[in-house]
Parts: structure tokens; sequence; C-alpha cells
């Protein structure tokens, strides 16, 4: 498949982009070996010679760094080339492991890859054409997620082939809805950029004081945290409108490695295509439907799937070389999505087309599915939430057995942070669980409001998402049912 009329991305070769992802994260390495403190440290001690790193094959065979072995073990100026912080223009911070704040330097010309990614995905919006306004909602101040929409999109709406106005209410639902009422009318389409739970309860509020966003023809970008495909479908009714691919789409980014991919026209074809035969969703998705399934440019953002986690190699202020995001997931080339589509009689092309995808919006870049967190957290309004920072609460009664964390759809569609607590023996009586479930509601929101600074500003932003829900179910069953036995518990609850 090509694209007719003016050269862009369409046009590239997948082996292109792929040669030269594989030669920019060969390149990574050899200047983070030469000019990066704590890499030449960490290749030391793992007894590695750089110069014996020659080949993409070799590069594949360096150990993996991450937050544990890497970047909590070496001071921050250390972690930088030149072992020192100048050149940094930006800085953000997110919650690490233990509560404790963890910042992330930006350097002036770290996203420029970023923006081009940015303006690949404005352009599915045919934001050249049509006259667009985009709201960020996602939080500001030092927050990664607000900080960054906000600088590519500016860098973007400062474009002149862009049709495009930005503009950042954040993550206050009066003040977005106050800017749709008076500015989205002028506009051919409104793109509303935010976390999941937060736009939900933006579109509700919204309809309920009489916003008809089909008539504002709105799209949802949304990022954090995942969502499923009922969550998507439920957006997609409640905004309306005509017929796109990209009604409502998703992000794939961190506080750690910037904005790494996006929901694309065929990403989303596969997920659609996945759903409709099974053959095809064991062999893409491992059997179950991925939090994330987007495209990524291996030249900025070079992903691996090493021993099912998804590990990123790139250049910025604090390099990545094989950094393991703690991300369950894949990576899945082009083309080899092509053959499993043809495998189950799928002719690519033709469900392009009856999908409305134009031709310039297939690009050959890679996929990469996301399963979910590996170290044992979930992410709530782009807050995570860590297990053992709630253990002595439930430790603290002897009516708990056990504790599992999730994040689950409410009756009214909104993704909510949810805690399943095992009762210790026997069936409780309603009583007993409503008094637990109330003392443990205000004990488990303390716990998180006092050593989880993200959590903090969840509960700011998006409380009816944040707030956790409290599940007291009898010993042994539901969530629990099938744990007798196990001395190694787990702590999240998967659907």
């Amino acid at each position: 498949m090509t694209s007719k009329g003016r050269g862009g991305l369409a046009d590239v070769p997948e082996q292109v982009w792929l040669e030269r992802g594989r030669a920019n994260a060969l390149a990574t390495f050899r200047k983070a070996a030469r000019g990066v403190p704590a890499y030449r440290a960490f290749l030391k001690e793992h007894a590695i010679r750089p110069r014996d790193i020659r080949t993409f094959e070799d590069f594949q065979q360096l150990p993996t760094t991450s937050k544990e072995n890497y970047l909590l073990k070496h001071d921050l100026a250390e972690l930088m080339p030149g072992g020192t912080l100048e050149g940094t223009c930006v800085v953000t911070r997110s919650s690490g492991y233990t509560g404790q704040p963890i910042f992330w330097p930006r350097a002036k010309r770290q996203d420029d890859g970023a923006v081009r990614g940015i303006m690949a995905l404005y352009s599915l919006f045919d934001v050249g054409h049509k006259t667009t306004l985009a709201l960020n909602t996602f939080s500001l101040g030092t927050h990664v997620g607000g900080q960054m929409c906000t600088d590519l999109s500016l860098r973007g709406a400062r474009m002149p082939r862009n049709r495009l106005a930005f503009a950042t209410p954040g993550a206050s639902v009066e003040d977005t809805l106050e800017m749709v009422k008076h500015l989205s009318p002028r506009f051919e389409q409104t793109i509303l950029w935010g976390y999941p739970s937060l736009v939900h309860k933006i579109v509700v509020t919204g309809a309920e004081a009489g916003i008809r966003w089909a008539e504002l023809n709105t799209f949802a970008i949304c990022g954090g945290e995942g969502f499923s495909e009922s969550w998507r479908r439920l957006m997609v009714s409640l905004l309306g409108g005509h017929p796109h691919p990209m009604r409502v789409c998703a992000l794939y980014g961190s506080a750690d490695g910037g904005l790494m991919g996006f929901d694309t026209p065929y990403s989303l074809l596969a997920r659609q295509v996945a759903h409709d035969h099974e053959s095809l969703q064991d062999r893409l998705f491992r059997g179950q439907p991925p939090l994330a399934f987007v495209q990524f440019n291996p030249i900025g953002r070079f992903f691996e799937s090493v021993e099912g986690e998804l590990a990123l190699t790139c250049w910025q202020a604090i390099p990545m070389v094989r950094y393991i995001l703690r991300d369950a997931g894949d990576v899945l080339p082009f083309s080899v999505l092509m053959e499993h589509f043809r495998s189950c009689g799928v002719d690519p092309d033709e469900a392009a087309r009856a999908n409305g995808i134009l031709p310039q919006h297939v690009w050959r870049w890679p996929f990469l599915s996301c399963f979910g967190r590996s170290d044992g957290t979930v992410s709530v309004v782009g807050a995570n939430v860590y297990p053992h920072t709630l253990q002595h609460v439930f430790s603290a009664h002897k009516e708990v057995s056990h504790f599992k964390l999730a994040v689950e759809d409410d009756a009214s569609g909104q993704s909510r942070l949810t805690v399943y607590v095992e009762w210790a023996d026997g069936v409780p009586s309603p009583e007993a669980v409503k008094r637990l479930e109330q003392t443990l509601h205000g004990r488990v929101v303390d716990a998180l409001l006092q050593g989880n600074w993200d959590y903090r500003g969840a509960m700011r932003d998006a409380p009816a998402a944040a707030d956790p829900r409290i599940v007291i179910v009898p010993h042994r069953s539901g969530p629990f049912a099938g744990d007798s036995g196990r001395w190694k518990r787990s702590y999240l609850h998967k659907l």
C-alpha cells in the first residue's frame, strides 16, 4: 500500500525505519558509554568494554538498565552527559517507588522528535485544513504530561501551515467547559487532551449542561493511564459526530520516556480485526486485550521486548539504554502484522479502505502492545499506586487476609481505583462489611495522600476517579478464589 501525491511518512519503507532505528540505538549506546558517568560505571560494573559492542546483535546482549539498578543508584548529574545539568531547559517530577519525588531534566532539543510525532498525530485530524481548538486538561505545574502537551502543542500551533489554536485550562472541569462553551463553536473541531477519567467527567458534565459535543465535532486524546475498548466505545457514543477512526485515541508515554507512541488508524484497525478473529488476538495480544496498542517512530524512541517487558533506548537529558520501563509488552514490526492479517483471511488493503483509512495515514512504523505495569502497580489519573505503601493499613486489621488493587470502570463508565479486600475467615455480616469499608477507605486515602505526590495531584484534579472504592469479599472468593496455597502473593487484580 503506497500513498499518492506528496511524499510523507507513508512513503518511507518499513526497512528504512527499522535500520535507522537500530543505528540510532547503537549510536545512543556509544555516546552514553563515552559521555555519561553513570553509564560508564554501569558498564564497568558488568565488565563490558564499549569497543566490543560493534553490531546491533552485540547491542541486544547488553544488560538492561532500570530505576532500581541504574537511576536510583546515581546522583542526578552523573546520569547526564558530561556529568552536569548544564543544557537543561525544563524539569518535571514524578513520585518514585518510595513515594519520594524523582526529577526529570529535559534538554533543549530533547523533544524535537516528539514534536514531529505530535505533528504526525495532529495530521490525522487534518489540522492543516480545519480550524482546530485543542484543550490541554492534563495536570499542569511540574507534571510531565501537562508540561509536554503544552510545549509540543504550542510549537505545533506556531507552525504557519497549521490552523491550530491551543489553550491550557488544566485539570479543571469548570474551566474546560467554560472554554468549550465560548470558543468551540468558533472552530470546525475541538480536541480534548487529558486523563481518560477526567475527559469522561468533562464530556458527561458538559452534556448535562447542554453542550452538544457532536455539533462541535469533538475528539479525545487520552494518556496517563490505559483504558478498555468498552470505555472507548462508550466515549465514542458520548461524543457522537460522524464516524472517524480517531474519535477517541490513546497516547503511550511516561515521565522517564516522554511521549513514546500513540494510536493510529492502523493500530485501531488491528484491535478491531483482532476482536473479530480470536486466533489473531492470541497471536497479537497474548490472548487478552492490551491496555495500549500503538505505533512508535523507532528513530526517536527505540523499543525492544526483553523477557516480556518493554525496554527503551533514546538520547535525551538522561539517556536511556535498554531501559526497562516496567511495562509488560511486546514489539511487532508492521510487516509481521500484515502477515497475521492475511493468515486470518483479512486483506490489509481492503480492510483499510473499508474503515476509511487514507493511504497517507498508513505509516510503516512498528507497533507496541502494553499489558500493564510489570512492577505490581496500577495507574490512575497518571499516578502509580504501589501496593507496598498500603500493606501497613491492612496488616493492622485482623479481619483482613489480603488485598488487591485494580482500576475498573464503574456503572457510569468512569475508570476508578478499586481495592479488593479478602475477609480473613468465613462470610462477614453486612454491618461488619460496612464498618470496615468506611474505616479502610479513610486509612487508604490518608496513606496515599501522605506518601504519593502524584496521587495528591490525582485527588485534586479528578477525585471521582482517584477516590478508592473498597470492596470486601468473603474468604477465598472473587479475586482471591485461586490464591489457596500460594506463598507468593499477587497484589493486582487483572480482569
